[in-house]
């Protein structure tokens, strides 16, 4: 399953097969953060946006420090501040 926002349905887990049927690729990143940390960050994101389409597409990409709608790579980006600690 990947997590992700879509405008196909905002913020929601999707199959990963989805992906490679649109023939992209999709990157792994190993990281030195502790594997508890980025699954703790992970669950605050699910219960905070949602993953059936709770919280909506972003379609102002300016915007970037609105919690009300996120674009893909802002949902990374709103992940990555709070896991680093």
């Amino acid at each position: 399953m990947v997590y992700e926002s879509t405008s196909n349905g905002g913020v929601q887990f999707t199959n990963v097969n989805t992906w490679k049927d649109r023939s992209f690729y999709v990157g792994i990143h190993r990281s030195a953060i502790d594997v508890h940390r980025i699954a703790a960050v992970f669950e605050q994101l699910i219960n905070k946006y949602g993953d059936r389409g709770q919280t909506p597409y972003n379609l102002n990409l300016a915007n970037k420090y609105t919690d009300k709608a996120l674009y893909c790579s802002q949902l990374v980006w709103k992940f990555y501040p709070e896991a680093r600690y």
